[in-house]
């Protein structure tokens, strides 16, 4: 028999992910720093990995040498494209990422969601 560790959500590796998803568009700036229009939190449940040394050399060359992720999910995630007010950011490890591109898995019972994020650079951060 197995443990209960291996029972529901750790089974899979899932986790909760909170995603900050645009609720508008643009920003201003804030005592001299630009901050985003709001975003509003959406929670999902979602399994994240490293990028493989494959997929990040289809990354644009730029983007190569960041962190990168890949998150699995079942729940919409949304990138540039998918959203007019901008992609969804999330939080992992102490590092804010941007979702950069997203695929979308129609398999009937195995539907799903894979989602390439970065870490976005942080910039104007007080050290």
């Amino acid at each position: 028999m197995l443990s209960s560790k291996f029972n529901g959500m750790r089974a899979t590796g899932r986790v909760k992910l909170t995603l900050m998803r645009p609720s508008g568009t643009g920003g201003s700036y804030v005592d001299g720093r630009w901050v985003e229009a709001g975003a509003s939190p959406v929670e999902i449940d979602a399994n994240v990995q490293p990028l493989g040394y494959k997929e990040t050399m289809l990354l644009e060359a730029a983007d190569r040498s960041k962190r990168s992720l890949k998150v699995y999910s079942p729940d919409p995630i949304y990138s540039e494209s998918e959203n007019e007010n901008g992609a969804d950011e999330f939080d992992w490890q102490g590092d804010t990422f941007k979702v950069m591109k997203v695929e979308n898995y129609e398999m009937g019972v195995l539907s799903h969601h894979k989602a390439v994020a970065i870490m976005k650079e942080k910039i104007n951060e007080p050290v």
